[in-house]
């Protein structure tokens, strides 16, 4: 299944909308994108921390990966 964020089909897919940036992680290389919240789309905040959708292998179903998981913990004990 695709992720209804990344789908072709979506009008509302993150590839049409600008990215307010992109992280890396240094300990794994994985690149992660950030994008306004869809609903409510605010510029103070709500946003979307997601792997980067270049990347096919990111193109899936919303669901947590193991290292997504590890990203993650990586990416709050680096803040």
């Amino acid at each position: 299944s695709s992720c209804s964020l990344c789908g072709d089909g979506m009008p509302l897919r993150l590839q049409l909308r600008e990215r307010i940036g992109t992280l890396t992680v240094p300990r794994t290389q994985r690149r992660w994108d950030l994008h306004f919240n869809i609903s409510p789309q605010q510029a103070t905040g709500h946003a979307l921390l997601v792997p980067t959708l270049s990347l096919e292998e990111n193109r899936r179903g919303q669901a947590l990966t193991r290292e997504d998981c590890i990203d993650l913990v990586l990416l709050g004990f680096e803040a």
